[in-house]
């Protein structure tokens, strides 16, 4: 009986007995079936259907494998294709193959291949020995016809196509489908860039306008918004940037002392018994300027205000416009020492409402601004040439080949085919990524290095410029916007060639080959210790010559001290030794102390010592024989003009008295006035024929230390003069970054449209352009730095083989001055509306790694191995913030637990900004954890109000040298064992998750967070904040 036949058969009215079959849902009366064929029948049923069911699944996956296979096989093949039709396509020096993507200036091309150096046509790509000047010039006219070079490198890849077309032909259809549109692809993504006929015209665009607009916004902070300025009334304090603001218990003012001349006049408010008044203070005393209770921005500020007032921004109180002070060129020769003189020779132009400056200069008085109090100066000096640099430079010149590579994305070549020798061994030290990133031969035009905290990106950087130094002849330029990640590379590099005290100054020079590589630049207040160690200052002081130069001269002027202090000696012995009856004895002995003593200022050195004894001497003598005439005041004056030796040996006794008597009148007995002056011409020529009281000896040792002194002085020349030509390393911020020396060749370069140079001068040119330095540019923190800071690469002279950008989205972005306090202003902690009226929103500055096309794994390498942030808080940042690709290396050594809540309710004493009870809180963290042992602490805050008080309260407990107290905004690239947070009040979306992020992984022990635990919980349910996921995180570790 069929199934069919047992259902029809068996079934009843409302199928109760029947069961549904679980593949094809079709309804079977199994217990029927059960009832007269046994269970056993069901069961064989059940086995025979499931392995049908399972042959006809594994059929049917066989088959997608095997087309899948078929599949891959057919994208391998066409993979292979197209990367052999991209080598025919690339461009290559006809003699060894290497390959070059683009160029600017002349077609007449030189390989920079190290060991090929063929001169070439860039047109027809034909080897012309040593100089391809003349073919170009015979074969296709205008050396710098790039339209000629478009022509012939368009119609050669034609050619190519074609001819690989006509190889392919016999392939299967899809592999050719495959090839055609991986190239179709490719050739979109490259002309994406290339609208308005330039390369990267959309990124040059961006930047010069977030460059201009940095510069105008930079100008005290107030014309970040057009609409706003010029004020309707007059400006105040409140409408300057804290960071260019004068604070309001000093005032600023510029008195007129000349024509176009004047003072800068600078003056503390005080409290007197009459009231208020204003005290002048020095603006080149450091000392009293941070002795005040200052934050560190206005210390600046008030230290370089000269300076600032030399080219800078100024805002006058009272005043709708803002000023642009410049170099006074009437008063060009008006000579003065900036370090002493604060009298400056300015002019002012009025910024107009747009942003520009009015052309014709006017002084204070024309401008009806004498004795006006300044409020706020911003010496932007470095934006300024920047943007002017810009703006006097063409497209073409400032779009290197790297510079492209990085922008639009193109697929970058590698800078080294080969090295010299291998990396140093440190090198074996690195993780495979980060070795990656550091081995010379990986090294590309355009390289993009995520470094999350803690990742070891600082370490990687220097285990790169070690490659690169130690297998290359390149250059290399470190910059970054921070200065404590500049001074974490220049403290490895200490590691490596200097031996420092516990102080950090320089112990000795290790390694002096190396120390004489890296040179650092800086502010000097604002650098770290160890970049502080390699500037041009320090290594005038370190260097092992000059330090051996004036261990020479130190140890001749200690010579000459000793030979002097012995004159002194004899000296003063023969005074001593004078007869008392002649002399008394107290004078005697106060002129030996005071000679012997060097209390004389004219018995100083040997010299004066001499010739002092010989003129008094003389002077003895020539009295003695005019003495029948002289008077009693003739031997005072003889007294006087010698008084470093006769001194205090007048008045003398005529004759012996007892002690009642009185000394009579010099006068009153010239024998015994001839008899002294005869005892101390005696003791003198005894003294004169002493070998020590040589002449020729002593002008010998005095011509010995002046030559020393001029070793010492070409030492230190020299040593000056060769920095830039030895120096390999260059660390510098960004803000200080115009100081790096241009090149030699600055002076001579040719620009491309100068067609009309003979032969020779053409290979001159080419010649001193092959010996511009290949340099290698490594962006630190890049994250943080503004795109169009890559404009002024160009302003470095050099011949920029790599740009490495090293950074991580995740953390702080570039500072933007349009962000100004109005963005977070009224309409509650994380809206965007403000009086019934949504926030106009800042356009966002794009950041290095914003403008980076870069997109394959080879050239964008991301470090994922942390190694420093405790366990549980890298676990919260992996999976908030970095989404799994932030894991804790098996090598940490951080703890497993280090994240700690303090809870701090808010009481009603807090000021705006400021939270005592935090303070408090903090100082018992402090105490406990120099009580432990764990000097190295860090406190953050999110507002410079309670950094101020925080300073302030550490300052009376002694703590400014073992803590430091910063923002959020300025602790990126730092760590410490100990960190502490004090939130201060309920979170805003001022703090956002990167804010967070860089505040969460600073610590490699232990993270503080003081807060009120409700409001914290309050902002945590609160969706609209960014950071509400990664705050119940953290309330989730404090609860465990």
């Amino acid at each position: 009986m069929c199934p069919t036949c047992i259902k029809e058969a068996f079934k009843d009215p409302h199928g109760e007995n029947f069961r549904y079959c679980p593949i094809c849902r079709e309804a079977c009366a199994v217990d029927m079936i059960e009832s007269v064929c046994g269970p056993g029948a069901v069961k064989e049923m059940e086995r025979q259907l499931r392995n049908k069911v399972e042959i006809e699944v594994q059929r049917g996956m066989d088959k997608k494998q095997e087309e899948k296979l078929k599949m891959n096989e057919s994208k391998q093949v066409a993979l292979k294709l197209y990367q052999d039709l991209c080598e025919r396509l690339n461009m290559k020096c006809p003699r060894c193959e290497l390959v070059f993507d683009d160029y600017t200036g002349c077609n007449a091309l030189t390989c920079r291949g190290q060991s090929c150096r063929a001169a070439f046509c860039a047109i027809c790509l034909k080897d012309c020995d040593t100089n391809a000047h003349h073919h170009v010039r015979t074969c296709h006219g205008d050396l710098f016809d790039k339209k000629a070079f478009n022509t012939a490198r368009k119609k050669r890849e034609i050619d190519t196509i074609n001819d690989f077309s006509a190889e392919i032909s016999g392939e299967p259809h899809e592999v050719k489908e495959l090839v055609r549109i991986e190239f179709e692809k490719s050739q979109s993504d490259q002309t994406q860039y290339c609208e308005g006929g330039f390369p990267f015209a959309p990124f040059l665009s961006r930047a010069k306008r977030d460059l201009l607009a940095a510069v105008n916004s930079g100008r005290l902070s107030i014309l970040s918004d057009a609409e706003a300025y010029p004020v309707e009334t007059g400006l105040t304090r409140r409408d300057i940037s804290p960071r260019n603001v004068i604070p309001e218990n000093y005032r600023l003012r510029l008195l007129p002392s000349m024509e176009n001349i004047y003072s800068i006049i600078l003056e503390e408010q005080v409290h007197t018994i009459n009231g208020i008044a204003w005290k002048k203070i020095a603006l080149q005393d450091e000392k009293e300027i941070r002795s005040k209770d200052l934050g560190r921005p206005t210390v600046d500020a008030l230290k370089n205000i000269a300076m600032a007032l030399s080219c800078g921004v100024v805002a006058f109180v009272g005043t709708s416009s803002l000023y642009q002070s410049c170099i006074s060129r009437k008063e060009g020769k008006y000579d003065r020492d900036e370090a002493k003189d604060p009298t400056i020779c300015v002019q002012f132009h009025k910024i107009c409402r747009n942003g520009n400056m009015k052309k014709n200069g006017q002084s204070l008085s024309e401008l009806g601004l004498e004795e006006r109090d300044v409020i706020g100066v911003d010496q932007n000096v470095r934006m300024l040439i920047l943007a002017d640099h810009v703006l006097k430079s063409s497209d073409e010149s400032m779009s290197f080949e790297p510079l492209q590579h990085f922008v639009t994305g193109r697929q970058p070549s590698r800078v080294f085919t080969s090295i010299s020798m291998p990396p140093p061994p440190s090198f074996l030290t690195l993780n495979n990524k980060q070795q990656k990133v550091a081995h010379p031969l990986s090294l590309l035009t355009a390289m993009e290095v995520a470094g999350p905290p803690g990742t070891g990106k600082t370490k990687t950087i220097m285990e790169l410029v070690r490659g690169i130094l130690h297998c290359t002849d390149y250059d290399v330029i470190l910059m970054s916007e921070r200065n404590g990640a500049i001074d974490a590379i220049a403290e490895k590099m200490a590691g490596d060639c200097l031996t420092l005290n516990q102080s950090q100054s320089v112990k000795s020079v290790s390694n002096v080959e190396l120390w004489s590589k890296v040179l650092s630049f800086g502010s000097v207040g604002g650098m770290g210790p160890f970049s502080a160690l390699f500037t041009s200052t320090a290594k005038e002081l370190y260097h092992p010559e000059v330090l051996e130069a004036d261990r020479v001269l130190k140890k001749k002027i200690k010579f000459m001290e000793n030979y002097s202090r012995r004159l002194r000696e004899a000296l003063s012995r023969s005074i001593y030794d004078l007869e008392g009856e002649l002399f008394e004895e107290s004078k005697l002995s106060m002129r030996g102390r005071l000679i012997q003593n060097n209390k004389e200022n004219n018995l100083e050195n040997a010299r004066d010592i001499i010739s002092s004894t010989i003129n008094a001497l003389g002077a003895v003598k020539q009295f003695r024989a005019d003495s029948p005439g002289k008077q009693n005041s003739d031997l005072v004056i003889l007294s006087l003009e010698h008084s470093a030796i006769l001194r205090d040996l007048i008045p003398i006794n005529c004759e012996k008295a007892d002690h009642h008597s009185v000394p009579k009148s010099i006068t009153s007995n010239p024998k015994a006035i001839n008899r002294a002056l005869e005892a101390i011409e005696r003791r003198l020529q005894e003294v004169l024929q002493n070998k020590l009281f040589t002449v020729a000896a002593c002008e010998a040792m005095d011509y010995s230390i002046r030559l020393s002194q001029s070793s010492l002085q070409d030492v230190r020349l020299r040593i000056k003069i060769d920095l830039q030509k030895d120096a390999r390393v260059f660390l510098s911020t960004i803000g200080s970054s115009h100081k790096i020396n241009k090149s030699v060749l600055e002076a001579h370069r040719v620009e491309p449209e100068i067609v009309s140079l003979d032969e020779d001068a053409l290979n001159e040119m080419q010649r001193m352009n092959e010996q511009t330095k290949p340099t290698i540019v490594i962006f630190d923190e890049a994250g943080c730095i503004p795109s169009y800071e890559l404009l002024g690469l160009s302003r470095l002279g050099r011949s920029i083989k790599s740009i490495i950008c090293v950074g991580d989205k995740h953390q702080l972005p570039p500072y933007n001055p349009g962000s100004t306090k109005n963005d977070f202003k009224k309409g509650g902690s994380f809206g965007n509306v403000r009086r019934g009226k949504p926030v106009r929103q800042p356009e966002k500055v794009q950041s290095l790694l914003d403008a980076s096309g870069l997109r394959s794994e080879k050239v964008k390498v991301e470090l994922t191995e942390q190694y420093r942030v405790p366990r549980d808080i890298a676990g919260v940042l992996n999976a908030r913030i970095y989404r799994g690709n932030y894991q804790t290396s098996v090598h940490c050594n951080a703890p497993i637990k280090g994240f700690r809540l303090v809870n701090v309710p808010k009481s009603g004493r807090d000021q705006p900004y400021v939270n005592h009870d935090e303070i408090d809180a903090c100082i018992q963290l402090v105490e406990s954890s120099l009580q432990a042992g764990l000097k190295h602490t860090m406190v953050l805050t999110p507002y410079k109000k309670q950094q101020r008080e925080m300073e302030f309260r550490f300052k009376k407990k002694g703590w400014n040298d073992i803590l430091s107290v910063l923002t959020i905004d300025q602790c990126q690239g730092q760590q410490a064992d100990i960190v502490i947070l004090s939130l201060v009040r309920k979170p805003t979306r001022f703090l956002d998750k990167n804010r967070l992020n860089v505040a969460l992984s600073r610590a490699c022990q232990k993270m503080y967070f003081l807060c009120d635990k409700n409001l914290f919980v309050e902002a945590s349910q609160n969706q609209a904040w960014e950071c509400h996921l990664l705050a119940k995180d953290l309330l989730d570790l404090a609860g465990n």
